[in-house]
């Protein structure tokens, strides 16, 4: 995957950060306050910048327990019957094409390693 056209320094959670900061120095001193921020990452689409993209090692971590096949994953759970055929892996990693229940062991490595750079960030 290619890493984003954006910096670190750019994306949505340091804008958020970098605005709380800044509000955060205008209050007044003394004064109660309350904030609420919500940050997006991590989570889809699962795209990150350097150095982020880069901490984790896809290689590392335990093996994924999966079912046999894509049609005994949806049999678990009746939202899982519904929403995996629909699922296009553009919605998660963008650029891939084709569906989520064709991701490969190394595909769902790859996510992981970008969703634990999401988490550092």
């Amino acid at each position: 995957n290619a890493p984003p056209v954006y910096s670190k320094d750019q994306t949505p959670s340091a804008f958020l950060a970098g605005e709380f900061i800044r509000w955060l120095g205008e209050q007044e001193k003394g004064a109660p306050w309350f904030a609420h921020i919500s940050f997006i990452s991590p989570h889809p689409p699962f795209i990150v910048p350097e150095p982020y993209n880069t901490m984790y090692d896809p290689a590392e971590g335990p093996a994924f327990k999966r079912a046999a096949n894509w049609q005994a994953e949806a049999a678990s759970h009746p939202y899982l019957a519904y929403d995996l055929a629909l699922q296009k892996r553009t919605k998660f990693v963008p650029g891939m094409k084709g569906n989520v229940p064709d991701w490969s062991e190394e595909n769902f490595r790859r996510i992981r390693a970008i969703y634990y750079g999401m988490i550092s960030e």
